[in-house]
């Protein structure tokens, strides 16, 4: 009994923990998240992904923005990054292809350019997944 509960407190903390947005976005995003690296591996549920941050190192080539999804369709993925005070620095419109396997999730990720690209300070992601806002992002490149 304590076990689970205590992978259940583990599940719900991992959880909050991981979408840095209070929006809802659409039902077949499950999860949304920033990290500094991609990630390989076989993963048992979504939540043991990560770590997630909302920091960037100015000289990083790159950051990535993950999207899990509740099921193996096609997604046109689309988001804006946006410097405070500046307007908008990024964009990335993208489709993501259907997957044939029967997943009861998936994880992608998209890169997001960081050195020479964005400029140290707070930015906002904002993101629309098949024309629905998904969630705005806040992170900081240092």
């Amino acid at each position: 009994m304590h076990r689970t509960v205590r992978h259940l407190i583990l599940c719900l903390v991992l959880s909050g923990c991981a979408s840095l947005s209070a929006d809802p976005g659409p039902v077949w995003v499950r999860r949304v998240f920033l990290t500094k690296h991609p990630m390989t591996g076989t993963f048992t549920h979504d939540a043991l992904l990560g770590p997630t941050t909302d920091r960037f190192s100015a000289s990083a080539k790159m950051g990535y923005l993950y999207v899990v999804f509740n099921d193996s369709n096609q997604h046109r993925v689309q988001f804006t990054v946006t410097r405070e005070a500046a307007g908008s620095v990024y964009k990335l419109d993208k489709m993501v292809g259907s997957d044939p396997r029967p997943w009861e999730w998936r994880a992608v990720y998209l890169e997001i350019p960081v050195a020479g690209t964005l400029t140290q300070g707070r930015h906002t992601l904002d993101l629309t997944v098949d024309g629905v806002a998904a969630g705005s992002y806040p992170f900081t490149v240092e």
